[in-house]
């Protein structure tokens, strides 16, 4: 790889010393000479700036500029684009809430157009219930496990001790915990990751500053599989700008998004999750056809929000990808165009019963019509109410709500929600109809829900 070989040029530089066959050394580089004048990282890879900077520069320290006049330049047939036809463009979140109200993360990943949701610090029955909700609602959302290991550090020899490189992904129907801690990468390969990958798993690097590490696992995964993708776009970052070298596998591995939800609640992370998300190709949209996206690179991380001034950013994708998804851009875009309008909803209507283990305001007996409204804020922090319920109604009858707040230790609010109690309600279908003003435009919009209620 070509960043391996410069390194090892300069340092001998820095010890007045060359390579021992200086001349195989120069015919290496040039092997990485492509057709536009660039130079890829390995030879029959497309040039990137990164892999030019460092095989000139290695070039120039051997003094051999030269040779660039005269060699005959190793020709790299090019990589004939796929067939993207027949495929269609479908949503992944990673790393979204897995903890909360599966309700209202099912009404989310409907709202907006999310078709596989991976469930963070999530348990198997939380991810059985937001399943079995959004089967019964006809939501054609697959709910999977994207986690990362919190408190879970892994041992690379000559390297250190690390934590934000253990971030996996399973089917919902593969329960993974990473219970080792400080373990070795051998040791941690052997019993997490070599296991991982025959249920169908991933790994997803996060993010490292260490650039050696970084490139030693990236490398081994490439040969023996492990990390699947690599997360650029993540929360207002975006680690493919902080760190460049990343660049060096964007023809190998996948650009995803992170969503790496924090708190507890789907419907406080609403703001993210309409903010940013990871396109991939497919044919059904399935856990399974997602993976094979990422063997395929036909995968894309894309932000559009007030980080990128609502302009669309796209990163990734191997040829023909980035243009295959603009081209069809009305079918998954989730902003109304020309405007910072998104597809969000502007409150949560939620029935609560006292079946409903995973809600909060969960009443002893009866319904509980919990309404949370949009707030401006970022990672759960709420900041600025946006919508207020203005009136509610129950099955066409006005009726008075209380309002509940929740504060952490730092006075920052956690929860914001107002609350109806319906101890014993009739058996059948009820309406719900709620008004809501938008604070910024003093704008109104009626919302319409429902519930069936039977006392068993």
């Amino acid at each position: 790889e070509v960043a391996y070989t410069w390194a090892a040029v300069k340092a001998l530089q820095l010890l007045s010393a060359e390579p021992a066959d200086k001349a195989a050394c120069i015919r290496y580089l040039i092997s990485l000479h492509n057709d536009d004048g660039g130079f890829g990282n390995r030879p029959g890879l497309p040039s990137t700036p990164m892999s030019t900077f460092y095989a000139i520069d290695a070039l120039k320290v051997l003094n051999a500029f030269s040779v660039l006049d005269t060699a005959h330049l190793t020709s790299h047939p090019k990589k004939k684009a796929a067939n993207l036809s027949g495929l269609k463009i479908f949503t992944v979140q990673f790393e979204a809430s897995g903890t909360g109200s599966p309700a209202e993360a099912v009404m989310l990943a409907d709202s907006l157009h999310i078709n596989l949701w991976g469930t963070k610090n999530s348990s198997p029955a939380w991810r059985a219930i937001a399943q079995k909700i959004a089967d019964e609602k006809k939501v054609p959302v697959t709910f999977f496990q994207s986690d990362e290991a919190y408190g879970k550090t892994v041992t690379v020899q000559g390297q250190g001790t690390f934590s934000h490189i253990m971030d996996y992904i399973a089917p919902a129907s593969v329960n993974k915990k990473l219970d080792l801690d400080g373990t070795s990468w051998q040791s941690y390969r052997q019993s997490f990751i070599d296991p991982l990958l025959k249920d169908n798993g991933a790994l997803i690097l996060q993010v490292t500053n260490n650039e050696p590490l970084g490139r030693m696992i990236l490398d081994e995964s490439i040969q023996k599989g492990g990390f699947a993708a690599i997360s650029t776009i993540h929360f207002s970052q975006n680690f493919s700008f902080w760190l460049p070298w990343l660049h060096q596998y964007r023809h190998q591995l996948p650009f995803i998004a992170l969503q790496d939800a924090h708190g507890t609640e789907s419907w406080w992370w609403g703001n993210d999750l309409a903010g940013y998300r990871t396109l991939f190709l497919g044919k059904t949209g399935s856990y399974e056809d997602m993976m094979q996206a990422l063997k395929n690179n036909w995968v894309v991380a894309v932000r559009h929000d007030s980080i990128s001034d609502y302009k669309t950013r796209m990163l990734g994708g191997a040829e023909g990808v980035q243009s295959f998804v603009l081209s069809q851009k009305d079918k998954w875009k989730w902003w109304k165009e020309g405007t910072s309008e998104s597809d969000l909803p502007w409150a949560a209507i939620t029935a609560v019963s006292y079946k409903d283990s995973f809600e909060v305001a969960r009443p002893v007996t009866g319904v509980n019509i919990r309404i949370r409204c949009r707030w401006n804020g970022e990672r759960q922090m709420l900041k600025a109410s946006l919508v207020k319920l203005e009136s509610l109604k129950i099955d066409n009858m006005a009726v008075t709500v209380e309002y509940a707040e929740k504060k952490d230790r730092k006075g920052t609010v956690s929860d914001s929600y107002y609350l109806y109690s319906l101890p014993k309600p009739s058996k059948g279908k009820h309406i719900i109809e709620a008004v809501f003003e938008n604070l910024r435009n003093n704008s109104v919009r009626k919302m319409t829900s429902g519930f069936i209620y039977n006392d068993d």
